[in-house]
């Protein structure tokens, strides 16, 4: 379903703007952001999952999705609840088990279609999410003359992106379930509000919290 809603206000005949119809798209499955993995097998599951949907939208589809970053990648799962966002380990399970919930790739905004006439590019060189834009990209941008002259965003670049993705994701969380090594006054909660990081191990952070407290 997608919904439109035009522009309330007209722009002045002396701007140089556009009037823009923003379209939303809603889907019925139920996802959430990739760094809200609960294992590093679960998280490479899932950009898996990710890099396949990009193989069928730009083979199956002819559509090249242009815009790689962590808010873009998604795991399905469920339903919204804390059961399926912070999941329990079963003891049952062997310890092969991890949750296996499907990646996708969303945001395709700002793809670009290959099925009428591939010779026709984009001419902004802006696409992409700093920092996973491809180094060709940037340079291009830059103006930097090794990159030679521009010839449009490609397949190579958006799989540049996937691999710089990973590795940020990799060097910056300190953990599963979105805990950011950096300092993030996400996790100082309210006591109402416990019940968010249910299985979370947030005993240092508790400290932190505690620590910064006393200095106050």
């Amino acid at each position: 379903m997608l919904l439109g809603h035009p522009p309330l206000n007209l722009l002045p005949a002396d701007e140089c703007l556009e009037d823009c119809l923003h379209l939303r798209a809603a889907f019925v499955e139920c996802g959430i952001s990739i760094t809200w993995f609960s294992c590093a097998r679960e998280f490479f599951n899932a950009m898996m999952g990710a890099i396949v949907g990009h193989f069928n939208g730009y083979v199956h589809r002819k559509v090249l999705q242009c815009e790689i970053s962590d808010t873009n990648i998604w795991m399905q799962i469920p339903k919204p609840e804390l059961e399926f966002i912070v999941p329990d380990w079963p003891k049952d399970k062997g310890p092969g088990w991890y949750p296996k919930w499907m990646g996708l790739l969303g945001n395709w905004g700002y793809g670009e279609d290959f099925s009428s006439n591939p010779s026709v590019q984009r001419d902004n060189l802006g696409v992409g999410t700093f920092p996973f834009q491809a180094m060709q990209l940037m340079a291009w941008e830059g103006g930097l003359r090794w990159a030679g002259p521009f010839m449009g965003h490609t397949v190579q670049h958006d799989l540049e992106a996937v691999v710089w993705l990973m590795w940020m994701l990799c060097i910056n969380l300190n953990g599963p379930f979105n805990r950011w090594r950096f300092e993030c006054d996400d996790y100082d909660k309210a006591k109402q509000w416990s019940s968010v990081t249910k299985h979370i191990k947030l005993e240092g952070l508790e400290e932190r919290a505690a620590s910064k407290t006393q200095k106050n």
